[in-house]
């Protein structure tokens, strides 16, 4: 259980550094309309990245545990 509140807590925290990294690296007001299209099309395969980091942590779990 503490690996799986370890992983949830750790990516609820780099999507919320990631949110606030323009803020942070200092883009302007003027620049995020150019990056409006990536955005709203997303970076393929991003969307199931908390499934499949989740999946492989429960697998590998699942492998050490005793027959």
């Amino acid at each position: 259980m503490t690996a799986c509140t370890d992983y949830m807590t750790g990516y609820m925290v780099r999507e919320a550094q990631e949110r606030s990294a323009p803020r942070r690296e200092g883009v302007s007001d003027a620049e995020p309309p150019h990056l409006a299209p990536l955005l709203e099309r997303g970076v393929p395969g991003a969307d199931d990245n908390f499934e499949r980091g989740l999946r492989r942590l429960l697998d590998g779990i699942e492998r050490e545990l005793p027959r």
